[in-house]
């Protein structure tokens, strides 16, 4: 099977989910021009990376019915499968650096960063929990 990837990559407007988003849509719409089948968005692409106290504001609790998801999902469609990172807020209130897989209208995985950086100008163990498991998951294009 062939499958055409595409790399996004964008200035985002630090802990404004909604100009970022604005951002993803446009990326999404010349990717499908473009008959790309699965598009990559950096780490923390809905809300720019040096949130530091702003995570709090930008975290999502992830399910394809948020709107932010649902946004993206419609956008996508049937034929694109998108990989987006954000702010993961569970159940328990923790928040990690996360990235979420889009595929065919449904939210198929989300992936907690596992390995936080903290050192120098890197302090994401300050703000973030670290996420517990590596997990293989079932996408259109094979495991």
């Amino acid at each position: 099977m062939k499958i055409k990837i595409a790399l996004s990559q964008f200035n985002t407007t630090l802990g404004d989910i909604n100009a970022n988003l604005e951002k993803h849509l446009e990326q999404i719409k010349d990717a499908k021009a473009k008959e790309a089948d699965l598009l990559i968005f950096p780490e923390l692409s809905l809300t720019g990376y040096a949130l530091q106290d702003l995570a709090v504001k930008c975290a999502i609790k992830p399910h394809q019915d948020e709107p932010v998801f649902k946004a993206l999902l419609d956008a996508a469609g049937e034929e694109l499968d998108l990989m987006v990172g954000f702010v993961h807020e569970d159940r328990r209130h923790r928040f990690y650096i996360a990235a979420a897989y889009l595929s065919q209208g449904k939210l198929r995985h989300i992936h907690n960063k596992v390995y936080l950086p903290t050192y120098g100008m890197f302090d994401e163990g300050r703000f973030f929990a670290w996420g517990d498991r590596v997990r293989a998951f079932d996408t259109r294009f094979g495991r």
